[in-house]
């Protein structure tokens, strides 16, 4: 109820500079992010907090120590609240400094379970990624959705699918992230790593 009440006058000050900026500080000094994704926190209350997380980033009030308390709720085993989390970031994938893509990536690639992936981390990679101005995160997500095709041989058909679409999303925006995919299919083709995945990626990229 409290997180409703205080999303309302958000969006009813929204035009308020002066307004804004106290309740977020006022949230900042009752560690508010702490109640939302702290230890008691619950995935119904952390859906309702997606348009304050949103004013927060907008006017840079996300600290590096909450950005990494809102991360690590992803790790308490609560799945609802893990896929709460997850959907959060990939819709305000936009809004993100280059600092806070970089922490987030980060976090994800080392704790995500490759072999169990869930469908929410795909998306949100590959909205970091394609919002990003660097280079190295594009390079670096084809790396690791290639790494889940090839190498983790336990994902139906269906994440399959997924990842090289969205490896496909992902190397639209240049032609050499394309020639990086042909390259480490080739390697896998080579080393017989995985050949079927292999073909069916190649496949998928010609037609």
């Amino acid at each position: 109820h409290g997180v409703k009440l205080l999303n309302d006058y958000l969006k009813s000050n929204k035009d308020n500079d002066v307004i804004v900026t106290s309740i977020l500080q006022l949230m900042k000094h009752n560690n508010i992010i702490q109640e939302i994704f702290g230890v008691n926190s619950h995935s119904q209350i952390i859906a309702k907090s997606t348009d304050i997380i949103a004013v927060i980033l907008e006017r840079n009030f996300l600290s590096p120590d909450e950005l990494m308390l809102i991360l690590s709720g992803t790790q308490k085993g609560d799945l609802d609240g893990k896929l709460t989390i997850l959907n959060i970031l990939k819709e305000l994938s936009h809004l993100f400094s280059h600092e806070q893509r970089q922490t987030i990536l980060c976090f994800v690639y080392e704790h995500v379970d490759t072999s169990n992936i869930k469908e929410k981390e795909i998306e949100l990679i590959c909205n970091l990624s394609q919002s990003s101005n660097n280079n190295d995160d594009v390079v670096n997500a084809i790396g690791f959705f290639m790494g889940c095709i090839l190498k983790c041989k336990v994902h139906g058909d269906k994440m399959n699918n997924l990842l090289i679409e969205k490896l496909k999303d992902i190397t639209k925006i240049k032609r050499e992230y394309m020639v990086q995919v042909f390259m480490m299919c080739a390697k896998a083709l080579k080393d017989n790593v995985n050949a079927v995945m292999a073909y069916k990626i190649l496949f998928s990229f010609i037609h």
